[in-house]
């Protein structure tokens, strides 16, 4: 790893590695035709517990931080796992993931996780999964789906 790498995850390190808490905020669905009109921006209430999740960022030494996501079991998207994290810049990384299954009815979808410091200590998130949908209700032609979460995490006492 190169000294500039190691410099950014230094900076990285002072303020990310913690356990966090994290809940989805709004979704926007994008399919090969554009932003899906009429689709949900916000969940109901009630689907609520299903779209909280735990993250927790581990500063690794020599190299670049992990993170491990802690998705509730028989969610939508079952996405949890411990992953290498790619540094764009200080207090703000990425993750490339594979989720078990998907919204969208497939299974195996890749996902793209980034997370951005805020100076309150919390965490601004962007999920990006995508996958493939039929274009219409019993059609076996697939089209191009992608959804973009987008939330916050608090950390949790002590970390």
């Amino acid at each position: 790893m190169s000294t500039a790498a190691l410099a950014i995850a230094a900076l990285l390190a002072a303020s990310l590695p913690g356990s966090y808490a994290c809940e989805i905020a709004q979704t926007t669905v994008v399919t090969e035709n554009g932003v899906l009109s009429g689709a949900p921006n916000q969940f109901p209430e009630a689907h609520r517990p299903g779209w909280r999740f735990g993250v927790e960022v581990r500063e690794r030494a020599n190299a670049t931080p992990e993170v491990e996501v802690r998705w509730p079991p028989a969610s939508l998207i079952e996405l949890g796992g411990t992953y290498a994290a790619v540094v764009l810049e200080p207090n703000h990384l990425v993750v490339t993931a594979m989720a078990r299954s998907c919204l969208f009815g497939s299974t195996n979808c890749p996902v793209l996780i980034q997370l951005a410091a805020r100076e309150d200590g919390s965490l601004g998130f962007t999920i990006l999964p995508t996958g493939l949908t039929r274009r219409a209700r019993g059609s076996s032609e697939l089209t191009q789906m992608n959804i973009i979460f987008t939330g916050s995490c608090r950390r949790q006492n002590g970390s």
